[in-house]
């Protein structure tokens, strides 16, 4: 209000330059409420997955599977007959079982 123009009297340079500073803090400030929206988001995210963890944790419940993500892939079907090496799903089966190799390891801390 110091540097606003009187009615009826031209903008100053003055107040012109003071309005784009606050355009600028404007701008960086919205910015910046978007950068911790975001983070918040990913943080919100990870919380979630903590809980599901720890509930799977009291509950004994744990997710582990040996053999490779490529070798699940492989598996015979209709979508990859023309892909995979296996003849059928009992070989594929057979190799799945080798890269498994009845093997389950767990981590206590």
């Amino acid at each position: 209000n110091k540097v606003a123009p009187k009615l009826g009297k031209a903008r100053s340079n003055r107040y012109l330059t003071t309005l784009a500073r606050l355009r600028e803090v404007d701008t960086e400030l919205e910015f910046c409420r978007n950068w911790v929206a975001q983070k918040e988001r990913v943080l919100t995210a990870k919380r979630g997955k903590l809980s599901s963890l720890l509930k799977a944790i009291d509950e004994g419940r744990y997710s582990l599977c040996f053999g490779s993500k490529k070798l699940l892939q492989q598996r015979p079907g209709e979508h990859n007959t023309e892909t995979t090496p296996f003849a059928s799903v009992e070989d594929w089966h057979e190799a799945w079982d080798t890269a498994r190799n009845g093997q389950v390891w767990s981590i206590w801390r």
